[in-house]
């Protein structure tokens, strides 16, 4: 059965039921058994783009193991035991026990789709990666820099040539006078 590790070192199971998509259904209003539509898209594609609705699935999934002694322990405080490793972690036993469910439901497409899923994001991030230590976002970065130097170096020289009409800079020592003081 699928597990992960929390920041505090807690193991938590991960099985996902036909009772977890029932309060999936209710409480989060993800219907994890219907085909999505335009309306309704697959809560399975919103596990990776939403990480709100991630920690709230996690949480259900989990719950019976949380809020019961030894641990005894809120949604509030589950959420802060996920930390980035951690929160990987409990994602990647979250979709693998969506693939087990709907494989043993003989979904077999829906396995497919989780599976394709995550290679398509893997790519997508892969390539986001290789974008960020491309060349083009080092140029990007340098130009928008020494522009950035050239401004901050020009409104530095228009207050040089300003500062005979202003008024003196109050000093610590002096206090400015209140608008009703005045």
């Amino acid at each position: 059965m699928p597990s992960f590790e929390d920041k505090k070192g807690h193991r938590w199971t991960v099985e996902f039921t036909v009772g977890t998509a029932k309060r999936a259904k209710s409480l989060l209003e993800a219907d994890f058994l219907a085909p999505p539509s335009e309306d309704r898209p697959s809560p399975i594609l919103r596990l990776d783009t939403d990480a709100w609705f991630l920690v709230d699935m996690l949480f259900l999934v989990c719950e019976d193991q949380a809020e019961g002694p030894p641990l005894n322990v809120d949604a509030d405080e589950f959420a802060e035991r996920l930390s980035g490793g951690p929160l990987k972690d409990a994602h990647d036993a979250l979709m693998e026990a969506l693939e087990h469910f709907f494989q043993s439901l003989g979904r077999k497409p829906l396995v497919e789709m989780i599976r394709r899923q995550r290679e398509i994001l893997t790519q997508a991030m892969a390539v986001g990666a290789r974008k960020i230590k491309g060349a083009t976002v080092d140029r990007v970065i340098t130009r928008e820099m020494e522009a950035l130097d050239r401004r901050m170096d020009a409104a530095i020289d228009s207050t040089r040539g300003s500062s005979s009409t202003s008024s003196p800079v109050p000093s610590e020592s002096t206090p400015t006078p209140l608008p009703s003081e005045a």
